[in-house]
């Protein structure tokens, strides 16, 4: 986990939902984190991956030895009432077993049975943001040196968004300074990330 900033308190939430719940639902936009923070909580634990919206999208036998967690990403996309199903009778039948579903939406209304029997934890986009501790830590972790206002600043104009921290990031390391120009060349940057990836 060396190389992800993780928010404490998301990591204590995090260890916390998988001891006493069943299922741990991300819930955030693009770029916020989802999956590079997931795999690394995940670390060490027999974790099955599935992507959702792939042709090779098939769900794990419940006998199956093999996973502990079953991660699934771009929930969102599970459409089919079938495969629905399929996944809801595998969390229902699976009580010793953990679920972390990853989702540019919200929970879909099947699950909220699991939400309202306080076995599911959601954490949304809020949760996954940078705060000044982790962007200041992001930035240690790539050893670059940044003054209190730099940080402060950078925090403050990235609204935590760990994308634009990364651009950021990117900028310094060419060895350009904090400055406007490096902030229009950072907001450009971001737009071409969303034109890409949404």
């Amino acid at each position: 986990m060396n190389s992800v900033v993780i928010k404490p308190e998301l990591e204590q939430e995090f260890k916390k939902a998988m001891k006493n719940g069943r299922i741990v639902f991300f819930s955030a936009p693009c770029g916020f984190g989802k999956t590079t923070v997931s795999k690394a909580l995940l670390k060490g634990m027999k974790v099955y991956t599935i992507l959702a919206g792939e042709e090779n999208f098939v769900l794990p036998s419940e006998k199956d030895e093999n996973w502990d967690v079953l991660l699934v990403d771009n929930f969102q996309l599970i459409e089919d009432a079938d495969e629905q199903q399929e996944l809801l009778t595998l969390i229902r039948n699976c009580k010793n077993k953990r679920f972390v579903i990853l989702s540019r939406g919200v929970p879909s209304g099947w699950l909220a049975p699991f939400q309202f029997s306080g076995l599911m934890q959601i954490f949304n986009a809020r949760d996954l943001l940078f705060d000044r501790t982790a962007t200041g830590k992001y930035f240690e972790m790539l050893k670059m040196e940044l003054t209190a206002v730099e940080l402060t600043a950078v925090h403050k104009e990235c609204w935590g968004y760990p994308p634009a921290i990364s651009f950021y990031a990117q900028r310094f390391k060419k060895g350009e300074p904090y400055n406007a120009a490096t902030s229009d060349y950072v907001r450009r940057d971001l737009y071409m990330f969303f034109e890409e990836s949404v």
